[in-house]
This record gives structure tokens, sequence and C-alpha cells, in this order.
């Protein structure tokens, strides 16, 4: 079976739309309620007795690498999900739509781990700065592992080679 130009675009929209709610408005809630906690006079960076300056530092750093590694996961993730041919009695468009689902709900829940990693942090005595960065890797992430269309061709062509 043949996928459509009209059915791959709904696949990208779907899944661009999912990528915005998870890692645009994900991050910007956090975000926005750890911009709470702070203005609402909570433990902030400047009085926070959790981990001494040098603590949160290598804490920042060790998260930080994770955050590579999971720029690195998301990759291979996405790239092993791709190049899994379709089952003989599967429909390939319902093959095809679950695959998309599939690597965009994997993908966009490792790259809205940065955020998370930030507002630990911030709530661990960081400054909010550092949350700010966590949430810009994600914004990152999102703008790198989003789907386009060579990635659907890609997958379309693995489908239908198999029917």
């Amino acid at each position: 079976m043949i996928i459509s130009d009209i059915e791959k675009q709904k696949a990208i929209i779907k899944s661009t739309y999912l990528g915005l709610f998870m890692n645009v408005l994900g991050p910007a809630a956090i975000f926005f309620v750890a911009a709470f906690i702070k203005g609402h006079g909570f433990q902030s960076a400047e009085n926070a007795p959790y981990f001494p300056s040098s603590q949160i530092h290598i804490l920042f750093y060790a998260l930080l690498f994770i955050s590579i590694a999971d720029f690195v996961a998301a990759y291979f993730i996405r790239k092993s999900f791709s190049s899994r041919p379709c089952p003989p009695d599967i429909d390939a468009y319902e093959f095809f739509t679950r695959q998309m689902v599939t690597i965009s709900v994997v993908v966009y829940s490792l790259n809205l781990m940065h955020a998370l990693y930030g507002l630990a942090l911030y709530l661990l005595g960081a400054a909010i700065e550092i949350m700010m960065l966590f949430v810009a890797l994600t914004f990152v992430s999102y703008q790198l592992f989003r789907p386009r269309k060579n990635l659907v061709d890609y997958l379309c062509k693995k489908i239908e080679a198999v029917d």
C-alpha cells in the first residue's frame, strides 16, 4: 500500500502538535512554576541551605552531561524506531502512524527531561538562570528532533518496501 502525501502531512502535523505541547508548553509551564516559587518568597538560590555552591556546580555538570546523553539517546532511539520493518499482517498506514506517534512520544519525553533537570537544580538551590539554560536545551532539542519530511519519506519507503 502506498501512503499518500496527505496522510504523510497529517502524521507530520500530529507529531508536530504533540511536540509543541510536550516540548514548548511543558517547559514553559515548568518555568512558570519556578518563577512562581521564586516570586512568592520560597527558598531561592540566595538563601537555600540545601547544598553548598561547590556541590551545586558538581550536580550542574552531572545533569548537563546527562542532558547531552539524552540528546544522543534520542538520536539513536529515533534511528532505531525508524528502521523497523512493517509486519505483513498490519496495515501500512496504521503501522506508519503508530511508528510516528511512538517515535514522537519517546523522543519528546527525553527532550522534556532537560527542563525537569533544570527545575530540580533550581529547587535544590541553583540560580533560575541555570533552569533557563535547561529549558533552552529543551527548545533546541525539539528543533533538532521534530518530524521532518525526509524522516517521514524514509519511514514510508521502509514500509512500502515490505508491502
